[in-house]
């Protein structure tokens, strides 16, 4: 049986082996991707979907907030309000005892009345405690991979001189609009200069801003104790914003009732807003009117007020309540072991396609409630790059396997076609896993059957005629060995070897063997009368038939290979089969037990065969024994 392939053994280490490509190919693929920030965004969008539906995180206690609202501003006026409005509002959180006073308000042009700057420069010179903002213009990275810039926008000169701070409060969004993180320090003539949420996290603590330093993917802080606290940022300076919740969840008065309560406390009435709530706390007024430029989106929010972003920085400080996101190198192997354990998955359930990929979903299903679990407390792994790699692996070992599975459907079509029953090469197809054409030792039964006579007899006939009747005659044989799901193995010359209990095994392979055995004397003897008739010839066959083990698969060189069975059993029945005389059919010892209660034969003299110590019994089959 010539074999122009070998996918045999091999085939299933070289599906593995593509399908690995696939999973180490997707996830370098997938990684390098998702470094594009246009594709990204997907990622991003996951973040934001875990901030939006994550528990609320704990907010502490000492920041309090005063929100500028639309409420505050039917009262007292349009925006922007009086100068001196603001130093009002600073005077009575100094005598409220507030530790520290920020404004997210920048004052970085001069009032048309100076005297508002000056009144609002005496309030901050009091109160002593005042952090103010200012923003760089188009801050770049450096050099360092920070951002940088040469151009700050600080406030007029009067109202800065006796800040306690003075903090930037730029903004990056990423590129869909949306704001997910802070620059924490921004260089500057080879300063740090904290975001105001930093800023004022150092006024609270006590801590002096040259304490700063910026390390590989964290910003050092180290407090008058000398102990340091880590801050995770990125190659750029930034600290995803860790947000505790909706804006509402930070405790936040309005402007105007803060500022009535302390008119109602100095008449004598009971305030709606106790001033002393205010003590020791770090208070951060910002604007949060709608419509105003200082309300963008942000993970948790379309409309989110940017002083209490600064908030929730000033809070993931104070609470050492990070988000924490693997490197570069740990998301890589995060995605490359997901694309491995998908190839490993759809490899293994190659044969059943549809296992592999619910066992694909399965095993993203584990991983994203995993990853879910994990966003609560703190560690942001990817989703959308996992999916992805998930996703793909599997789309394309699946395409890989059902490419693999047509070849090899094809192969073993057009190898066994001419070789085996068609309903056995229905049942190779659905159970091709059983055959190995790489190898393998089993039991099988030989045939061998051989055309008596005919070299004397083909000289006696012109070459047409003697491919006809061979023809004829090898067709009948051929039929007899399909019928009884048996396996034509070679032509050799005027002789036909068949293989009963491969490539598919057989229970009852030494049964099948003689039946077909049978056929083919019963099949000749037509062909023999037929020829009779024509030409005065006689047509008849010997066959021989073993049993044993024998080494069943391909077998040859590169260039040529059979699918075929070699060892002594198969020699010992080619034996037999040139011990018959015409019309004899000899089977071995093996054969005969297998089958003696349904087959009618007698012993015949034993033999000597060469390689065997004792002599060879076989025996001669006349019939089946009626049922």
């Amino acid at each position: 049986m010539k074999l122009k392939n070998k996918p045999g053994s091999g085939s299933k280490n070289f599906v593995f082996s593509s399908n690995l490509w696939i999973g180490v190919g997707a996830a370098v693929l997938v990684f390098l991707l998702f470094l594009i920030p246009f594709i990204n965004r997907f990622e991003l969008l996951t973040l934001d979907y875990r901030f939006q539906n994550r528990p609320d995180h704990p907010v502490n206690p000492a920041i309090v907030l005063i929100g500028i609202d639309d409420v505050s501003l039917n009262k007292i006026g349009r925006w922007p309000w009086p100068r001196s409005y603001h130093g009002q509002m600073i005077e009575i959180l100094k005598e409220a005892e507030a530790k520290v006073i920020g404004l997210d308000i920048l004052f970085t042009e001069p009032s048309d009345d100076p005297a508002e700057d000056q009144t609002l420069a005496q309030a901050i010179a009091k109160s002593k405690n005042v952090s103010l903002p200012f923003f760089f213009n188009t801050p770049q990275p450096d050099p360092t991979g920070l951002f940088s810039s040469s151009q700050p926008i600080n406030p007029v000169p009067v109202i800065k001189k006796n800040a306690a701070g003075v903090w930037q409060i730029n903004v990056l969004p990423d590129q869909d609009g949306i704001t997910r993180s802070v620059p924490l320090v921004i260089r500057a003539n080879d300063q740090l200069h904290p975001t105001l949420g930093l800023g004022l996290a150092l006024s609270y603590l006590n801590i002096s801003p040259e304490k700063l330093k910026s390390a590989r993917n964290r910003l050092e802080i180290t407090d008058f104790q000398g102990k340091k606290s880590l801050i995770p940022i990125d190659r750029r300076g930034r600290m995803v914003v860790n947000f505790a919740g909706k804006p509402d969840c930070f405790i936040t008065y309005p402007w105007e009732e803060v500022f009535t309560s302390y008119l109602q406390e100095k008449s004598g009435e009971k305030p709606a807003i106790p001033l002393n709530r205010f003590k020791n706390k770090i208070v951060l007024i910002g604007n949060q009117a709608s419509g105003s430029g200082d309300v963008k989106p942000t993970s948790v929010s379309p409309i989110f007020p940017m002083f209490v972003l600064h908030a929730n920085v000033l809070n993931n400080i104070l609470e050492k309540d990070f988000l924490v996101r693997p490197n570069s190198l740990v998301r890589f192997l995060i995605v490359l072991a997901l694309g491995l354990a998908v190839t490993a998955v759809v490899n293994r359930e190659r044969q059943r396609l549809m296992r592999g990929v619910i066992f694909s979903g399965l095993l993203l299903i584990i991983y994203c409630l995993v990853a879910l679990q994990l966003f609560n407390k703190n560690i942001w792994l990817g989703l959308a790059a996992p999916f992805s790699v998930v996703f793909l692996t599997c789309l394309s070992g699946t395409l890989n396997n059902l490419r693999t599975e047509r070849r090899e459907k094809n192969f073993i079509r057009s190898t066994f076609q001419r070789y085996v029953a068609p309903e056995v090469i229905d049942k190779l197809l659905s159970e091709k896993d059983a055959v190995n054409l790489g190898g393998n030792r089993r039991k099988v039964t030989i045939l061998f059957a051989d055309i008596h006579g005919f070299t004397p007899l083909s000289e006696k006939l012109p070459p047409e005629e003697v491919v006809e009747l061979l023809n004829e005659s090898l067709t009948v044989i051929a039929a007899a060995i399909f019928k009884y799901k048996g396996t034509l193995d070679k032509f050799i010359g005027d002789c036909v070897m068949a293989v009963f209990g491969a490539p598919l095994a057989q229970k009852n392979q030494e049964l099948m063997a003689i039946k077909s055995a049978l056929e083919m004397k019963k099949e000749i003897i037509e062909v023999s009368n037929k020829w009779s008739a024509k030409l005065g010839i006689k047509v008849e066959i010997g066959i021989g038939i073993n049993t044993g083990e024998a080494v069943i698969g391909n077998i040859g060189s590169a260039e040529r290979m059979d699918y075929t069975a070699i060892g002594d059993e198969v020699n010992l029945a080619q034996r037999l089969q040139s011990l018959t005389t015409a019309g004899q059919i000899m089977v071995s010892e093996s054969t005969f037990r297998a089958v003696a209660e349904s087959v009618s034969g007698t012993i015949q003299p034993p033999v000597q065969v060469k390689g065997k110590v004792k002599p060879f019994t076989f025996y001669e089959v006349h019939g089946l024994k009626q049922e």
